[in-house]
């Protein structure tokens, strides 16, 4: 039977080695005074680039975002209800 959110369970998933990679991002960042560029479009120069960590985590682990927020949305309406539904009976 599919998951009724996928993208939420995938996420939860890979949590510990998200974690572990931010981490060493943020080290690199912090300790090291190390910044993630990218290539100008001419290749003459570096750019620091605007990505955060967290866009990059999810980029690398093939997470879709605005799929993660809609799912935990629905988490959040279908838990309303089942409140709404309890406090009725």
């Amino acid at each position: 039977m599919a998951s009724e959110f996928p993208e939420c369970e995938k996420m939860s998933a890979i949590r510990d080695k998200s974690q572990v990679i931010g981490e060493f991002i943020e080290w690199m960042k912090q300790e090291r005074g190390l910044t993630i560029c990218s290539c100008s479009a001419c290749g003459n120069y570096y750019v620091p680039t605007a990505t955060t960590i967290e866009q990059l985590l999810l980029k690398f682990f093939d997470i879709d975002q605005d799929k993660v927020e809609t799912e935990r949305r629905s988490m959040l309406n279908s838990m309303r209800e089942t409140d709404q539904q309890n406090e009725r009976k």
